[in-house]
C-alpha cells in the first residue's frame, strides 16, 4: 500500500491524511474532525499550544448529540456571520461523529494532527480585537515596526509554525505598511510562512506588496485586476473558504471569490482546502459545499486532492506536517521534521474506488475517515479478501449522513457536483 495512490481493488482507497488549512480550535470540538475524513488541520488563530491537552475521548462535550459544545478548555460562541444566525458548527459525514473523539480513531488518539499560528497580530483596534468570539489573549496588537520582532517571536516560542495577520479595513484599523512588512520580515527569518486575513479594498493588495506567502481567504471584498491575480499565482498560496459566504446560498461575496479564484487556478496558483471552521454553520469535517465550490470555479479533481493533501508550502518544507498528532509543531525551511507519512499518521480511507462518473467524485470524497494506517491496510486486506470487513463498511456509508440532495450544480446541505480524477497524485505539489 502506498499513500498517496488509490489501494485496493473496488472496495477500498488510501490517500495521503487530508487537510483543512482554515480551522479555529479554540471555538469548535474536534473531536468529530477524524470521523469526518480530515486528518490534520492548521489552526489561523485563536487557539494556542496546550489548550487541546485536555481533550479526551471520554469528556463530556465529545459525547451526546454529536452538537459541537465549544472547546475542550472553555466554550466560547462560534464566529457569527450576520446571515448564519447563531449555530454552531455541523457534525459532518460520519454517523459515528457523535459518538466521542476515539469512535473514529485508535485509542488515545481521536484528534487530529494539528499545526498553528496561535494568535492573531493586529493593529491595535484591530479585527477580531473586542469580539465576543474572540477568546482572551487570542490578539496580539502590533503598534509599531520596532514591536514586530517581539510579537512574531512570542509565536515562535509558543509553538506556532506560521504567522497569522489581520488586514480587515471592514472591520477597524489595519497594520502600517512599515508594521506589516517588519513582520513578515521576522517571520521568514523565524522560518515561519505568514498568512494574512485580507478583506477590504485594497488589503490583498498590501498582503501581497508586504510579501506574504498565503491568503487565509480568497479574496471576496472586490474582483482583483487580472495583471494582480497572476502575479499572485507566481508567489502566494490561497485557502478556499468558499462556503462561508452564504452557506449554501451563494451571495455575492461567494460569486466574487469563485471568480478571483477560477482566474488564481488558471494562472497557475497553488490553492489549499480550508473552510474557516468555527464561523458559522459548516460541518466538523469534510465539507461537500467547499468541495463542490472549488469544482465549479474551475479546479479538478486532481486539484481538489492536492489542495487536500499539501504538506508544503513554496519553501517552507513540511511547514503543514506535525511531527506529533495532535499539537503544533515548528517546522519550516531551518526545521527539521518527516517529508511523508510515517508510522502513527493518519491517512485517508476512503470507500470504493475513484469514481469514473464525474458526478459522482463529490459523493466518493466525502466517504472519507481518518484513520491510522495499520486500519487502513487492514480494510485494503479485507477487500483484497473478498470480505467487506467493518471498516470497509463504515467507510462507504459514512459520506451521506445528514447530506441533502443535489440539485444541478448548487450546493444543498452538504451535497453537490463532482468531478473525475486520474491517479492520485503526491501530496505536497
Amino acid at each position: 500500500m502506498t499513500p498517496g495512490a488509490p489501494s485496493g481493488p473496488a472496495g477500498a482507497t488510501v490517500l495521503p491524511g487530508f487537510l483543512d488549512a482554515h480551522v479555529h480550535l479554540a471555538l469548535i470540538d474536534p473531536a468529530p474532525l477524524i470521523a469526518g475524513g480530515i486528518a490534520r488541520v492548521l489552526d489561523l488563530g485563536g487557539w494556542t499550544p496546550g489548550s487541546l491537552e485536555s481533550a479526551s475521548p471520554e469528556s463530556p462535550s465529545s459525547r451526546g448529540s454529536g452538537e459541537p459544545q465549544g472547546s475542550p478548555s472553555s466554550p466560547p460562541p462560534v464566529e457569527v456571520d450576520p446571515r448564519a444566525g447563531r449555530t454552531r458548527p455541523q457534525v459532518a459525514n460520519s454517523p459515528r461523529a457523535g459518538a466521542g473523539a476515539g469512535a473514529a480513531g485508535p485509542a488515545g488518539a481521536g484528534l487530529p494532527e494539528a499545526v498553528s499560528a496561535a494568535q492573531f497580530l493586529a493593529a491595535p483596534g484591530g479585527y477580531p480585537s473586542g469580539r465576543s468570539w474572540a477568546p482572551a489573549g487570542s490578539v496580539r496588537p502590533v503598534a509599531r515596526a520596532t514591536d514586530a520582532a517581539g510579537a512574531v517571536d512570542a509565536q515562535h516560542a509558543a509553538g506556532a509554525s506560521v504567522i497569522k495577520v489581520t488586514l480587515n479595513s471592514a472591520a477597524g484599523p489595519v497594520l502600517p505598511r512599515d508594521v506589516l512588512a517588519a513582520i513578515v520580515a521576522r517571520a521568514h527569518e523565524r522560518g515561519m510562512p505568514v498568512f494574512v486575513h485580507a478583506e477590504g479594498a485594497g488589503q490583498a493588495l498590501r498582503a501581497f506588496r508586504a510579501g506574504a506567502d498565503a491568503l487565509a481567504h480568497t479574496p471576496f471584498s472586490e474582483l482583483l485586476d487580472d495583471a494582480l491575480v497572476a502575479a499572485m499565482a507566481g508567489r502566494m498560496a490561497w485557502i478556499s473558504t468558499l462556503d462561508i459566504h452564504g452557506y449554501g446560498e451563494p451571495d455575492d461575496d461567494f460569486d466574487r471569490a469563485v471568480g478571483n479564484l477560477r482566474r488564481f487556478h488558471r494562472a497557475g496558483g497553488r490553492v489549499l482546502y480550508g473552510t474557516d471552521l468555527g464561523n458559522g454553520p459548516l460541518p466538523v469535517g469534510l465539507n461537500r459545499r467547499e468541495i463542490d465550490a472549488l469544482l465549479s470555479a474551475g479546479l479538478a479533481g486532481d486539484d481538489v486532492i492536492r489542495a487536500l493533501t499539501a504538506e508544503h508550502l513554496g519553501r517552507f518544507r513540511n511547514v503543514l506536517r506535525a511531527p506529533d498528532r495532535p499539537g503544533p509543531a515548528r517546522q519550516g525551511p531551518d526545521r527539521k521534521g518527516p517529508d511523508r507519512a510515517g508510522p502513527g499518521r493518519l491517512v485517508t480511507l476512503l470507500s470504493g474506488e475513484r469514481p469514473a462518473d464525474p458526478d459522482a467524485f463529490s459523493a466518493w470524497l466525502c466517504t472519507a475517515r481518518a484513520v491510522e494506517p495499520a486500519e487502513a491496510a487492514a480494510a485494503v486486506a479485507a477487500v483484497e479478501s473478498g470480505e467487506s470487513g467493518e471498516s470497509a463498511g463504515t467507510a462507504g456509508t459514512a459520506g451521506t449522513a445528514g447530506t441533502a440532495p443535489v440539485e444541478s450544480g448548487r450546493r444543498n446541505g452538504h451535497s453537490g457536483p463532482e468531478q473525475s480524477v486520474g491517479g492520485a497524485p503526491p501530496p505536497g505539489l
